[in-house]
């Protein structure tokens, strides 16, 4: 999916990852013009966008735009339609017509969530005069939407009472409202003024006297800001605008009647009781007793990377501080930030749609010069009406107050009140070094990111970096383990499990009481093997935060890899029970079944990650691999298809690569691998499919001996980190093989069947290599042991390397026992 982003800041997305398409250049502007106008000839294109150029030129730069963009977004977002160009719109977004809609609804707060500044504010338009008209046009008609959206008034959406309500209606209509509104304003900031007076032990008479006085000079000056500011629409001087706006001089004495009483009982209430009249929520409605709350990341004013990165990282330390409270307040649940990016989420009644959230944090961050001011606003997600509000105006010189000023928002916004050891809990891991602290957050930011080598790689530089300011910084040293981690899960390094643990290590010895500590090092152990030893931080993860679908997950995915399926089956779906609107217990709880061949559950559980999460990319790729498990090719093609539209990975590749493969389309297969490469060139299995591919292309010989030369170095590196990992015993084997190494790759298969707790998968594959390398009885052994316990028969059938066993009498007697 790729979304435009015009309101403010121009920028391109593709899937919630940044594009690097320049607002000022021709292919954005193409986008725009397309997804806004529709279908267009290429000559007008042309024209607009190169008007200087002769006509054969133009031509030629549009269609070079046009190839670029395709290459960069995929195939499938530029289509012809009666000779004209056209995006789809089932690919392409843009944030304006998301803005359009939310108008053409009424939904006032949608709206004005959505836009952001003025259309292309950026935009140099004499840079392409053609469309310097058009992109004004534009600008004005969306500044009017966007001022009836800061103006709705849902009273006066209402069709037509009487009575009362008619009458206040009719007398909200006028300008006399206004008028009166910011008077009461100047009335306000007089209370105040006395108050100050009052508790400096001035004369309380004379402050109460020198606010009366204010009222006469007041309401003129509100008179005179309200006519100013109603702008040349009205026409006509002031007594003009007066007359329009019916101000008599009976409303200026009712108006000044009431506001003059009111101010009495408010100097009154002021001194009798300040502290209630300034109470954080004071008068804002009961909030739900069952809390589902969605972080949206902040938006960054200011535009650089730095602090759009900040913003990132603030909301997900924001989302993390939340999550404790799951296990301090049963009754509020919060949605992961990676399930927010991953859905797309950017407005509350999206999270309310995507997750069934009720309510949403969402808000916006400013440097200004040496402090940082935050504004975060708790929003019902269904109704899209705001419940709460809170700001944060604090020097970056004091994270400490930062962080408590994060503390208290938590209080205020959620209507809680914390005992002292959850206030401990909560503050846990803080710094005082405003650089270490600037850092942390900035890391957090990338490493929302993680997709994406280079994001990950300075997330452990602005951590590391952040531990150099202050060593014994928790979240810093938790978040260079994740970060360590998520290295590891790109690059296969081993260093990286080592230097990643010794983060979180560092951090428990500090302080235990961090549950996203305890879940890395339980991650970090797993990859590494040491699924026992595993469980004793995963289990303390859960302890501390028993809500985490994160948590759960991964302690039953550890019960699974120990042979343990009911505990694993047991977790899988504790962590679906208790966050049903989140895919990643779903998904996980599918590649169970898919490992034990229970495909039909398997395929259930896919189709709920779609549910929640249509544009899964993940999702539409593990659904193919069931569909391919079960035999529903064509099925399985087209889900891989689509999770290659909605975003290119390895995976989605190599599935794809794999159904080629099988279907005996070897030059198809041999591309989808080489792509899949493209992008994680370390991963061991991509060279052995490849490898295997090669095999079959003609005159390929040498480089499918390469690539499995390849997959015998990074495999064995892969082995010594975990070294009782069945699938890398496979795929070494599988290349000792193939390499005419035939008692290596004996090995490797006796140590694979050892620790393969029953996965058919492996039976089968350890069958295949067996058969490769001539011991037919061993091959008929363990294929008929996979098949009997579930393996997909059609895929036995259809396997031409395994053609001579099918025929042979031995393997058909296995089969009929």
């Amino acid at each position: 999916m790729i979304e435009l982003v015009t309101l403010g800041r121009a920028e391109a997305f593709r899937n919630g990852l940044p594009l690097s398409l320049p607002p000022e250049s021709p292919g954005f502007l193409l986008l725009v013009i397309l997804a806004l106008d529709g279908p267009r000839s290429a000559t007008s294109l042309a024209n607009l966008l190169w008007p200087d150029h002769p006509p054969e030129k133009r031509k030629a730069e549009l269609k070079a735009v046009v190839d670029k963009l395709q290459k960069v977004l995929g195939p499938g977002v530029f289509g012809l339609e009666e000779e004209q160009l056209r995006v789809d719109p089932g690919r392409v977004t843009i944030d304006v017509e998301r803005f359009r809609e939310a108008v053409a609804g009424r939904r006032a707060a949608d709206a004005l969530a959505i836009y952001r500044g003025p259309f292309l504010e950026e935009l140099d338009a004499s840079v392409f005069p053609e469309i310097e008209q058009w992109v004004e046009d534009q600008r004005r008609t969306l500044v009017e939407m966007a001022q009836w959206a800061r103006d709705y008034d849902p009273w006066e959406a209402q069709p037509g009472p009487t009575g009362v309500h008619g009458l206040v209606r009719k007398i909200r209509s006028r300008r006399i409202v206004q008028v009166g509104l910011l008077y009461v304003g100047f009335a306000v900031g007089s209370l105040e003024l006395t108050n100050v007076l009052v508790e400096r032990a001035v004369l309380p008479h004379a402050a109460f006297l020198g606010l009366l006085a204010f009222h006469f000079v007041g309401l003129p000056l509100a008179v005179a800001i309200t006519w100013v500011l109603g702008g040349g629409g009205d026409g006509g001087g002031l007594r003009d605008r007066l007359a329009g706006s019916r101000l008599r001089a009976t409303h200026l004495i009712v108006i000044f009647g009431v506001l003059a009483l009111g101010s009495v009982a408010g100097w009154f209430v002021l001194q009798q009781d300040r502290v209630e009249v300034a109470a954080p929520g004071n008068g804002w409605t009961a909030l739900p007793t069952d809390k589902r709350i969605a972080v949206i990341p902040f938006r960054a004013i200011g535009g650089d990377a730095q602090t759009a990165d900040f913003a990132r990282g603030l909301a997900a330390n924001l989302s993390d501080r939340l999550s404790q409270f799951e296990g301090l307040r049963g009754t509020l649940s919060v949605i992961p930030q990676v399930e927010i990016r991953e859905a797309g989420v950017s407005a509350p009644s999206q999270a309310h749609q995507q997750f069934g959230a009720n309510l949403a944090i969402t808000g916006t961050l400013r440097f200004n010069g040496d402090s940082i001011w935050v504004e975060a606003e708790l929003v019902d997600a269904q109704r899209v009406e705001l419940r709460r509000r809170w700001a944060l105006d604090e020097p970056l010189s004091d994270p400490m107050a930062i962080q408590n000023g994060i503390l208290s928002a938590f209080q205020d916004l959620l209507d809680v009140e914390l005992e002292d050891w959850e206030r401990a809990a909560l503050t846990a891991g803080a710094t005082q070094n405003p650089e270490a602290y600037a850092d942390q957050v900035g890391a957090s930011g990338h490493l929302q990111r993680f997709e994406r080598l280079e994001n990950v790689e300075e997330a452990i530089r602005l951590f590391e970096r952040a531990l150099d300011r202050d060593p014994e910084y928790l979240l810093a040293l938790s978040g260079l383990g994740k970060a360590h981690l998520r290295r590891y899960q790109l690059t296969l390094d081993p260093r990286e499990l080592e230097l990643g643990r010794e983060a979180v290590e560092r951090a428990l010895a500090l302080d235990d009481r961090l549950a996203v500590a305890h879940l890395t090092l339980g991650l970090t152990l797993a990859a590494t093997g040491r699924h026992q030893e595993a469980l004793e931080p995963l289990g303390r993860a859960v302890e501390l935060e028993p809500f985490s679908g994160e948590a759960l997950t991964a302690l039953g995915q550890t019960w699974g890899d120990l042979g343990e399926p009911s505990r694993a089956e047991e977790k899988l779906k504790l962590a679906i029970e208790l966050n049903p609107d989140l895919w990643i217990g779903y998904n996980a709880l599918g590649t169970f079944y898919n490992r034990r061949a229970r495909h039909e559950e398997a395929l259930e559980q896919f189709q709920k990650v779609l549910e929640v999460t249509p544009d899964n990319a993940r999702g539409w790729t593990n659904l193919g691999a069931t569909h391919f498990y079960l035999g529903r090719l064509e099925e399985a093609e087209v889900a891989f298809n689509r999770s290659l539209e909605l975003g290119p990975t390895d995976v989605g590749f190599s599935n794809l690569g794999t159904l080629h493969y099988h279907q005996g389309r070897y030059g198809e297969a041999a591309r989808a691998f080489e792509s899949a490469l493209e992008l994680n060139e370390r991963n061991f299995a991509l060279w052995g499919h490849l490898a295997s591919t090669y095999r079959q292309v003609p005159d390929e010989e040498s480089r499918a001996l390469d690539a499995f030369r390849r997959v015998l170095e990074l495999g064995g590196s892969a082995l010594e980190v975990n070294p009782r990992n069945p699938d890398i015993m496979l795929y070494l084997a599988s290349a000792h093989a193939n390499l005419d190494e035939p008692s290596r790759s004996r090995a490797l298969l006796a140590d694979a069947l050892e620790v393969a707790g029953g996965h058919v998968e492996v039976l089968f594959r350890a069958g295949e290599t067996y058969e490769q390398i001539g011991d037919r009885e061993d091959a008929i052994r363990w294929i008929g042991e996979a098949l009997r316990n579930g393996y997909p028969p059609q895929l036995f059938e259809q396997s031409g390397a395994l053609e001579d066993l099918r025929e042979d009498p031995r393997m058909r007697d296995e089969l009929a026992n």
